[in-house]
């Protein structure tokens, strides 16, 4: 279902676009020299995608709430900053322009701390693999005390 609904939203997305440039006589220059990216932006923004998952849902199963992962989500997110080398957003902002087309946006992306990216990722994957270990024997022992 939710296949389906992707497919529809992007379906009328581009009914919508196609409409407005029909209207006001915009002609779009159809030459995309960036299309060979495309595999790896997906491939990347579904690793990022599943790993943001993955941390909120462990952080929902450590807390069991979901209102504390939703508000965590948007403090990280819009109200801490930049933490540095390691932190996933700065990760994210050194990695965008290398693999995304930057260059049509109307507003300056903004360039993360320069840091090891390799490194950083690998930081960012074994924190998460604590995390995974921990939440799940912190779970498994509060569901299934030793008696």
């Amino acid at each position: 279902m939710a296949v389906v609904s992707v497919v529809g939203t992007v379906l009328i997305s581009m009914g919508i676009q196609y409409l407005f440039n029909l209207v006001m006589g915009i002609q779009p220059n159809m030459s995309v020299n960036y299309l060979s990216e495309l595999p790896m932006q997906f491939v990347y923004q579904s690793a990022v995608l599943i790993l943001f998952g993955c941390f909120f849902f462990l952080l929902t199963i450590a807390v069991r709430s979901t209102l504390v992962s939703i508000v965590a989500l948007f403090v990280y997110m819009l109200l801490i900053p930049n933490l540095g080398g390691f932190d996933l957003k700065n990760l994210m902002l050194l990695t965008v322009p290398k693999i995304y087309n930057t260059s049509a946006s109307t507003m300056d992306v903004i360039s993360g701390e320069n840091t090891n990216l390799m490194l950083g990722y690998l930081v960012v994957f074994v924190v998460f693999a604590v995390l995974v270990f921990v939440v799940y024997k912190w779970d498994k022992e509060r569901l299934c005390p030793r008696l």
